[in-house]
């Protein structure tokens, strides 16, 4: 994602809506800070998500206000049963929000959802072995975002970056290390971990 993921929905100076998916706790991570930036740049910006791990915990944390749209089910029947219902009411929201542009990780919903509301998904992915949800994402995902050292063959909608999903939030723009954590972990900081 780099440094500065707005200029994949730059808007010509306009206001915009986004409507951002959660699926994953480290998609907190990745996307805290865009949001921040986008909030202080005037755009409003919608979260959804899905409970996993520790990703409502995560949300509340940073104080990113979200909409609970579906929790991790377990085996191949629940998760498809969540994937629907959770597709479902994305789509709800989505039709009565009418935000600008879809944006999340892996995609699977935003990416229907803006298929069939033709409003622009824009998905990052990291994941080369992901090779189901890739198969379709990819193709209609308006834009399918990846690292420029993902190795797949991706259609016409595939943009790249140099860097790293997890630059988003590890770059020294946004992130510090604290030498008191190794401390408190009882690692030297010279020894290698």
């Amino acid at each position: 994602m780099g440094l500065d993921c707005y200029r994949y929905c730059w808007c010509g100076g306009r206001r915009m809506k986004l409507l951002i998916d959660i699926l994953h706790p480290v998609h907190v991570h990745i996307f805290k800070n865009f949001i921040r930036l986008m909030k202080e740049r005037g755009h409003e910006v919608i979260v959804t998500a899905r409970e996993k791990d520790v990703t409502i915990v995560l949300l509340k944390a940073y104080q990113i206000p979200y909409t609970l749209i579906s929790k991790q089910q377990k085996g191949a029947l629940s998760l498809g049963k969540e994937f629907l219902t959770r597709t479902w009411k994305l789509y709800q929201l989505v039709r009565r929000e009418r935000p600008n542009l879809l944006m999340g990780c892996m995609g699977p919903s935003i990416s229907i959802v803006g298929k069939m509301t033709k409003i622009p998904a824009y998905v990052f992915y990291d994941n080369e072995s992901a090779l189901v949800v890739n198969s379709f994402v990819q193709r209609i995902a308006t834009k399918y975002i990846t690292s420029s050292s993902y190795e797949k063959k991706v259609p016409r909608n595939h943009m790249t970056y140099s860097g790293y999903q997890n630059l988003a939030y590890l770059h020294p723009t946004y992130f510090q290390p604290d030498k008191k954590v190794l401390e408190k972990a009882n690692i030297s900081s010279t020894e290698p971990f």
